[in-house]
């Protein structure tokens, strides 16, 4: 939550960031290493690393935050053992009002593959361009 009270909104990388540490201490309260939560939850250790840390590193290094589909966070709450109710507030009103199609690939991974595809000079400023959108610091 912020200062305000407010969960941020699932496309603001610092309520992503929040939202992991939720995540974190849910697991370390339920006595789970990453390896244990990942398996009761159905995921890849990489992919709950990804949710702890509110984002992964792909192609190039180019930040991407997570895009849970509503299963996955179904999953996410039963292995933490909170209502997925819970949960899903953390993400804000942006990502529970979102529609999700679930027989459809998230864009970003599209956008990611496109991305992958650019020389690795171009793929850098590309890196550096969403780094400075998302108000971080570049390298």
């Amino acid at each position: 939550m912020n200062r305000s009270g407010a969960t941020p909104g699932a496309t603001d990388a610092h309520g992503w960031t929040q939202f992991g540490d939720y995540v974190r201490q849910g697991r370390e309260r339920a006595g789970l290493d990453v390896g244990q939560a990942a398996e009761r939850a159905g995921l890849g250790e990489s992919d709950w690393r990804a949710f702890e840390a509110g984002y992964r590193e792909e192609f190039g290094g180019v930040r991407v935050l997570p895009n849970p589909t509503p299963d996955v966070l179904d999953r996410i709450a039963t292995t933490l053992g909170v209502p997925v109710e819970e949960l899903g507030a953390r993400l804000g009103p942006v990502a529970r009002n979102r529609p999700v199609d679930a027989h459809r690939e998230p864009p970003v991974s599209e956008l990611a593959r496109r991305v992958d595809q650019l020389p690795p000079a171009d793929r850098h400023l590309v890196k550096a361009l969403v780094d400075r959108l998302l108000g971080q610091p570049g390298p």
